[in-house]
């Protein structure tokens, strides 16, 4: 009964009993005070205004593992591991002064060496004119549940991860199976335009030259685009990429951005660009910026007709930029639309048309290190559009003068 009394009762008991004294027997309190003060499971020490143990119970002894008559006259903070020393020393000092403290944790050093965890509940007796007496320290060891909490914390943070582990893994594993089936058509067509140009170089106007050598730039940018993107993707499963500001003026940088693009795919597709502001400098990553636009302007030509339009817009909203880009496309089936960010993902209305399934999930993941968010609104056989809201970034360096 006595061993289930709450820590935080402890230190009242001693004045409850003093109230009560005009009505029992002296003897008798006293009697009623040892037994509570010796059976109690927790470590019971009486400390004078100087720090010194006058009175300790067994539970204490047991608990420390000093003997009775080495424990008494001890100053308290002897007990506390050395690092924690100090602190102990300060709050004797402010309970003196009156502050009160609710239950905490301090870390103590047995006689044998070894390191204990402790939840103390301390308060000041005061005499009648409210004089400082004596303190009152009540010492619940709690080594083993910190322990328990630590395993359990420790557990968990194995679980995920060999969680991210497998998740890596078969991210590898899906990237060999998309190297191997995505790499093989533009392998085929270089070295099959390569050939061409060997054999037949001399027949060859240069206008056909020409256009060769084109089908092998274009396919070496596409080679080095899906290796650039896989190496992205991994390194954002990792944790292994960094956001790199940089000032910019948006719109400049946008509209340069399409116009490279445009040069990469061909002048037939009309991509129409507008911003709500000329003058915009901003803070953001351009790598990211870059890869966010490019696979949505990527994603809109694969999935529209070539005669049709893309429109993308930037708007410059208080401190967030935000880029649109909407196309009159194929669209994305609603069933599909909670799964269009995820690593390798094909819509159910794309039949045979080629691609890794990356595009989305790494703008998904642009988007996330950025800190910014990516809406989507999407008809079957009228278009989609996509809107990326990014925050403009802190400690922005200024680009280098020239």
């Amino acid at each position: 009964m006595l061993g289930m009394i709450q820590l935080r009762q402890l230190p009242l008991i001693w004045e409850l009993f003093a109230r009560a004294m005009p009505k029992l027997d002296p003897d008798l309190v006293l009697q009623r005070y040892r037994s509570l003060f010796e059976q109690t499971n927790d470590a019971v020490f009486i400390i004078d205004t100087h720090g010194n143990h006058l009175e300790v119970n067994r539970r204490a002894v047991e608990m420390f593992g000093y003997e009775l008559d080495e424990l008494l006259n001890m100053h308290t903070s002897a007990l506390v591991a050395p690092d924690e020393a100090s602190e102990s020393r300060n709050v004797l000092a402010q309970l003196i002064e009156g502050q009160q403290f609710p239950i905490y944790e301090r870390r103590f050093r047995r006689k044998d060496g070894t390191v204990i965890t402790g939840e103390i509940n301390v308060a000041m007796i005061r005499d009648a004119d409210g004089q400082p007496l004596y303190v009152q320290s009540v010492v619940r060891d709690v080594t083993s549940r910190k322990q328990q909490e630590h395993d359990r914390l420790e557990s968990e943070r194995l679980r995920i991860a060999l969680e991210k582990e497998r998740e890596l893994n078969a991210l590898k594993s899906d990237l060999m199976v998309t190297i191997a089936h995505e790499f093989r058509t533009p392998l085929s067509l270089i070295l099959l335009q390569r050939d061409l140009l060997e054999r037949y170089f001399n027949k060859l106007t240069d206008v056909q030259r020409s256009m060769r050598l084109e089908v092998i730039r274009t396919q070496v940018y596409r080679l080095t685009s899906m290796l650039d993107d896989l190496n992205f993707l991994v390194k954002g499963t990792m944790n292994a990429l960094e956001v790199r500001p940089t000032l910019v003026n948006a719109t400049s940088y946008f509209a340069s951005m399409i116009v490279d693009f445009r040069a990469l795919i061909g002048t037939a597709r009309i991509i129409d660009f507008t911003a709500n502001a000329e003058q915009s400098q901003v803070c953001l990553d351009l790598s990211l910026a870059r890869r966010i636009l490019t696979n949505l302007l990527l994603n809109s030509v694969r999935y529209s007709s070539e005669n049709s339009e893309i429109r993308v817009e930037l708007r410059l909203i208080d401190d967030h930029i935000q880029i649109a880009v909407r196309d009159h496309g194929i669209g994305i089936p609603p069933n599909d639309l909670p799964h269009i960010y995820e690593p390798f993902f094909r819509g159910s209305n794309l039949k045979n048309e080629r691609g890794t399934g990356l595009g989305l999930s790494i703008v998904a993941r642009a988007v996330e290190l950025c800190g910014g968010s990516i809406d989507v609104t999407s008809v079957v056989g009228k278009g989609t559009e996509f809107v990326v809201t990014l925050p403009q970034l802190d400690d922005c360096p200024r680009p280098p003068a020239g």
